[in-house]
């Protein structure tokens, strides 16, 4: 029964996502592929006072990819950069409750390793 209730969650997250479009007046601009199944997600975020105010994604990508992404976005909205630095991998599966298969995993982490990579592209630019 809770496993249709997570199944249910991650199709609402996948069919009408949170945090969808694409930022114009962005501090990080990244995108991050799966090239083991071709998943592509696209993230801008904007920061004030190094806090992640606004934070937008696009993708072409599978139910899992995206769901994730959505549900990740709305968890690091409004979070500063060292916040968002000390999340892990294991966390971003917690956020959601389900399971993932191994052969999804890189699926779900697509966001979370946009996201990352941004971080460490914007740290070092900014030095």
């Amino acid at each position: 029964m809770q496993d249709n209730l997570y199944k249910e969650i991650i199709l609402e997250h996948w069919r009408y996502p949170l945090h969808f479009g694409i930022l114009s007046n962005k501090d990080i601009d990244v995108t991050e592929q799966n090239y083991s199944c071709g998943d592509t997600i696209h993230v801008t975020i904007k920061l004030q006072q190094k806090r992640l105010v606004q934070v937008l994604f696009t993708s072409e990508s599978c139910v899992i990819a995206k769901a994730y992404a959505s549900f990740f976005l709305d968890f690091i909205k409004g979070k500063t950069i060292q916040e968002v630095e000390k999340i892990s991998a294991k966390d971003v599966f917690n956020l959601v409750g389900a399971e993932v298969s191994t052969s999804r995993v890189k699926c779900a982490l697509l966001c979370y390793n946009a996201v990352c990579k941004g971080i460490r592209e914007y740290i070092i630019t900014k030095q």
